[in-house]
């Protein structure tokens, strides 16, 4: 036994549409996100190098300045030179150093230093005497703003003593005069606030934690290329003749000097000393420069910063040891961000003697790129595309549902309407044949046969009618028509139906219309009007008033209008549109009461829109009023 098998639902239809959409979209949007992410992650690596060669471009400025400092002779942190070491009669003269500012290419520089062995400490742009001062052309406001300086130089480097291991166990000696004089206010030189640490940052390791193997193993090389550009930190040894300030014409010995490379001490709050040993007989010197930490970041690390590209996308962190010193924040949206948060997306130390200084840079996000963009833009259209795809699917299988559940109904209404005359013909036709009937009932016998053979003659007319105008075989021939002799016609063609059932029937005309004429194809409006009428026979059979009322009209003065009016239940609004649809019936098939196939209003207003007309159907109360509008054709 054969199962019946299950009919389609709007319900089935849209699940089975959306698991192909699913099966659709999920590879698509894996295939996306793969796409973007590898696109990221060359974004990323783009940025990290350019983040590389920004430091390699950072510490290799860095090396030449120290490279600079390390040229200095051991001399040139006196406050007088040698400058004719052949005729020592005439030899002494001011160093670069002596000058306030000192020339020199190092940013940041607060003043030069010098701690002999014996723990005395000097500064170049003072003699070891200030009474010698005005002989080498210092005025007195500048030998005391000079004095100022030397004592705030004083103070850091003795309070730095620890940290630099200075010459004497016991500190340094203040040996000039003025040591108590006020501290210099330089401009330039800030405080920080309290220490922050890299820790209270909260950078995130998102793009170091998802690095493919191929971007992890390029990380050793730029740790190898960024030592290849430090120059070798070697001693080196020079010979000097140190010339005694007070005396212009005499010299100490020819002296031969080892100098250390310098080192970097971070001396708070927000300096810094670039120092060096120098080893004269046997005996240790110190010699460096105090500098301002945050004007010394600024020149070095941040300018080069903001040039380049990564400046406008990320943000730069300068980092001694675990202490932030400085963060640049990116230059788009700078003012709306915070110095907190964001993701790491490179770091490396810079070399000797900097090599505690770590330079971070992190990102709250980096730009898609054009690549993502068209990834991005491209899958958008798609899944859209594909939504609207879908969505006309869902809409056309539900009309074809629809209109499948419609002609199974059509079929079942038509075996029905074709099964009734026929049984009722046979029926007839096997009394005549037998001769059971009197004469009598042979003529009212061959009136049903006739009758219903009328009947099956419409049906099958308005079903290959209405197929024809499905395919568009239809060719009406469009003509004047008097709408007098239209509702002659029409009178004809259906007081004997109406008759038959039952019905009272009223013919009329506007007075006005008398004279009118219409564009129209006379057997299609004709028929129009007999389906019309049928229609109104079939469901308002039960109505109070077994009447109908059919009448023509003006209106206005390019169209007239033809109504059927019956007196029976009517028709619901919510109906009133769907009754036009092909083999659509407003009653159940299994509770329904009329006869009908669901096709003949369709039919009419197949017709009436081929004759460049309209239809549509109002609420009377009671009953229901189908009115047809067609162009009118000729003089009022």
């Amino acid at each position: 036994m054969s199962r019946r098998p299950v009919p389609a639902s709007p319900r089935r239809l849209a699940a089975l549409l959306g698991l192909l959409f699913a099966a659709l979209l999920v590879p698509i949007l894996v295939l996306v996100r793969h796409s973007v992410l590898q696109l990221r992650w060359e974004t990323i690596s783009q940025y990290r190098t350019l983040a590389e060669e920004l430091g390699l471009r950072i510490d290799t400025g860095l090396q030449g300045l120290v490279a600079a400092e390390e040229a200095r002779s051991s001399s040139a942190y006196r406050f007088t030179v040698l400058t004719d070491t052949q005729n020592l009669s005439n030899f002494a003269s001011r160093a670069e150093l002596s000058d306030v500012p000192p020339r020199t290419a190092l940013p940041g520089v607060q003043g030069y230093f010098e701690v002999d062995g014996d723990g005395v400490f000097r500064v170049p742009f003072l003699p070891d005497s200030t009474t010698e001062a005005q002989r080498w052309g210092i005025a007195t406001a500048e030998l005391a703003q000079r004095l100022r300086l030397r004592s705030r130089l004083f103070g850091i480097v003795q309070g730095s003593g620890r940290a630099v291991a200075l010459p004497s166990g016991e500190g340094i000696a203040n040996v000039a005069t003025n040591d108590d004089a006020p501290g210099l206010k330089h401009p330039g030189i800030t405080k920080p606030a309290s220490k922050v640490q890299v820790a209270d940052l909260n950078i995130g390791n998102t793009f170091a934690q998802g690095a493919s193997p191929m971007q992890s193993q390029q990380a050793l090389p730029y740790q190898q290329r960024l030592k290849a550009f430090a120059a070798p930190r070697t001693k080196r040894t020079e010979q000097n003749v140190v010339v005694a300030t007070g005396s212009a014409r005499s010299a100490s010995p020819v002296q031969e000097s080892e100098l250390d490379p310098f080192d970097y001490v971070a001396v708070p709050p927000g300096h810094g000393l670039l120092v060096r040993k120098v080893w004269q007989g046997g005996r240790r010197h110190l010699q460096g420069a105090l500098l301002d930490v945050q004007a010394f970041v600024a020149a070095t690390m941040t300018a080069p910063f903001q040039e380049s590209a990564l400046g406008q996308y990320s943000d730069l962190v300068v980092a001694f040891g675990d202490d932030v010193v400085h963060v640049t924040p990116a230059a788009q949206g700078a003012s709306e961000r915070a110095s907190e948060g964001g993701e790491l997306l490179y770091q490396l130390k810079l070399s000797a003697p900097f090599d505690r200084f770590s330079l971070l840079w992190k990102v709250r996000e980096l730009p898609a790129g054009p690549g993502a963009r068209v990834v991005i833009g491209t899958s958008v259209v798609l899944v859209v595309v594909m939504v609207a795809g879908f969505a006309g699917l869902y809409r056309l299988g539900r009309r074809q549902l629809a209109l499948a559940r419609q002609q199974q109904d059509f079929v079942a209404a038509v075996s029905h309407e074709l099964k009734t005359p026929l049984t009722s013909i046979r029926m007839y036709a096997e009394i005549l044949r037998e001769g059971w009937a009197s004469e009598a009932k042979q003529r009212e016998y061959c009136g049903y046969i006739f009758s219903e053979s009328e009947r099956l003659s419409r049906l099958i007319a308005s079903v290959l009618q209405l197929a024809r105008m499905e395919r568009h075989d239809e060719r009406l021939r469009i003509e004047p028509v008097a709408m007098t002799s239209a509702l002659a016609m029409v009178e004809e063609r259906v007081s004997v139906a109406i008759a038959q059932a039952g019905f009272q029937a009223e013919f009329h005309l506007e007075e006005e219309c008398d004279r009118v004429e219409m564009a129209a194809d006379p057997d299609a409006f004709v028929q129009v009007m007999l389906n019309l009428v049928e229609n109104a026979l079939k469901f308002a059979a039960g109505g109070e008033q077994r009447r109908l009322v059919v009448s023509g009209g003006c209106d206005g003065p390019e169209r007239v209008v033809w109504r059927v009016r019956d007196f029976g239940p009517g028709v619901p609004r919510s109906q009133a549109t769907r009754i036009f649809e092909l083999f659509y019936r407003a009653e159940d098939e299994m509770t329904r009461q009329t006869t009908g196939t669901g096709i003949g209003l369709a039919l009419v207003r197949e017709l009436v829109q081929a004759m460049g007309g309209e239809v549509c159907v109002v609420d009377a109360h009671p009953g229901a009023c189908f009115e047809v509008r067609l162009q009118r054709s000729g003089p009022a």
